[in-house]
């Protein structure tokens, strides 16, 4: 999981920097705090792709919010203690 720490923190830097440098917005572009990473089996990659696709259509149904909620609540990660800073 480290590894994709890693490549996250460095992906998210190196756009940051890249689009503030472009000047492609007219105020400094910046991430949110935090991410979240989590395995899926190779079986899963179809029904997450289908997800993906259709997440706009989904989110009209359930809020981002209520659907990480059922997320942490499902897998039990209610205890899982936030770490901000992707370390």
């Amino acid at each position: 999981m480290l590894v994709i720490c890693v490549k996250i923190v460095s992906s998210k830097g190196a756009s940051s920097h890249a689009i503030n440098q472009s000047e492609l917005l007219p105020q400094k572009f910046a991430w949110q705090v935090g991410f979240g990473a989590f395995p899926i089996g190779e079986s899963q990659v179809k029904v997450l792709n289908r997800y993906i696709a259709n997440q706009k259509k989904h989110h009209q149904k359930v809020t981002f919010e209520q659907e990480y909620q059922q997320f942490i609540k499902l897998y039990g990660l209610e205890d899982f203690e936030d770490d901000s800073n992707g370390e």
